[in-house]
């Protein structure tokens, strides 16, 4: 057994080389205008919203729906609520 793996037999990540983080790329417009048509069709079902917004990843998504319940709170709770479905 080597110094350096943990006590359940797995090699441990200290040494290992990871890719850079990139930064997360700017939703346009329209893309968050498809968001909140996909917020009020699926709900919360960030995988389905997924076939929705094309290029995003369900994290991506999952992330923008916290960022706007921060910065758009009553739009997202409108988008969520059935009486103000079309």
């Amino acid at each position: 057994k080597k110094d350096d793996d943990d006590p359940r037999g797995r090699p441990s990540l200290d040494n290992e080389v990871h890719a850079p983080r990139r930064p997360p790329a700017r939703w346009a417009v329209e893309e968050t205008r498809i968001f909140y048509r996909a917020l009020r069709m699926c709900g919360t079902d960030f995988g389905m919203m997924k076939a929705f917004i094309g290029g995003r990843t369900r994290e991506q998504i999952r992330r923008k729906f916290k960022q706007e319940s921060k910065r758009n709170p009553r739009l997202v709770d409108m988008s969520l609520d059935p009486r103000y479905a079309r």
